[in-house]
This record gives structure tokens, sequence and C-alpha cells, in this order.
């Protein structure tokens, strides 16, 4: 599951309980079935939720160039060859 996070996100509750829901599937993150992705500068603090996965952050210019292609990868292979 890819969450788009963003101040969008943090007011939404239906978002809230998706990624709460996604987290329960895969305790400790040791699934890697979420995927968190900052696309936009935000005003506001990142979910402490999720404050242990590794974020995918396309705000960061010197990341862009390869963004969207390790994203791809995550995405197409299973968690055990993450």
């Amino acid at each position: 599951m890819v969450v788009v996070i963003s101040d969008e996100y943090l007011d939404s509750d239906a978002c809230d309980f998706q990624t709460k829901f996604a987290l329960s599937l895969c305790p400790g993150a040791r699934g890697k079935r979420l995927i968190p992705v900052k696309y936009k500068p935000m005003t506001r603090p990142f979910p402490s939720i999720l404050r242990f996965l590794t974020i995918c952050d396309y705000t960061r210019p010197l990341t862009q160039d390869w963004f969207w292609k390790r994203l791809a990868k995550a995405l197409s292979q299973p968690a055990s060859q993450l």
C-alpha cells in the first residue's frame, strides 16, 4: 500500500483508518506492505505512527531523478527481496 502523506492526508479520518489497518497487517513493518510517500512540502509534522518506516521523499531534489524507478521496484518485488 502506498500512502501519500500530505497536510490533506492528516485531515482525513479515512486515510488515518486505512493506514492503521495496513500497519496492523504487518506488525513491526516486517512485511513492508506500507510505503509512505511525501510528494510535496508539508506545514504540519509527519505522522508519528509512520516514523519507523522508510519514507520515499519526492520533495528532495536529489532523489527526484531516481524516485519513480525506485518506487516501481519496491512495488514489484516481494518484501523479502527489498
